[in-house]
C-alpha cells in the first residue's frame, strides 16, 4: 500500500512538471521583446545548470559518504565535514562548491 502511495506521488509530480514547461511555453509565446526572451532564455540555463550543479552535488556526498568506513579514507573527513559543529548546510555548501568547480573548469 505504502509503496504504491509513493508511484502515485511521483506520477503526480512527473505531471506537474509537464504542465510546468506547457506554462514555460506559453510565457516565451506571450513575451514581445527580444531581450526579455534572451533574458527568459539565460535564466532557463542558469536553472537547468544550478540543478545538475544539485545533482552532481547530491552525487559526490553520497561518494564520500559510502565511503566513510573504507580504509582510504573519505574526502568527508579530510575536510572535516563530520561532527555535530557542522551543520547541513556548510556541507551542501562544500559538495555543491565541488560540483560548480567541475561543471565550470572540468578539474
Amino acid at each position: 500500500q505504502a509503496l504504491r502511495a509513493v508511484k502515485m506521488f511521483r506520477l503526480v509530480r512527473l505531471l506537474r512538471l509537464a504542465r510546468l514547461k506547457s506554462m514555460v511555453q506559453k510565457m516565451e509565446d506571450r513575451m514581445d521583446s527580444e531581450v526579455i526572451v534572451l533574458v527568459f532564455a539565460l535564466m532557463k540555463l542558469l536553472v537547468v545548470m544550478l540543478l545538475g550543479a544539485h545533482w552532481v552535488g547530491c552525487l559526490w556526498w553520497a561518494v564520500g559518504y559510502a565511503s566513510l568506513t573504507s580504509p582510504e579514507g573519505s574526502w568527508i573527513v579530510e575536510s572535516r565535514l563530520t561532527g555535530s559543529e557542522v551543520s547541513i548546510g556548510q556541507q551542501y555548501i562544500h559538495a555543491m562548491f565541488y560540483a560548480v568547480s567541475v561543471l565550470a573548469t572540468m578539474y
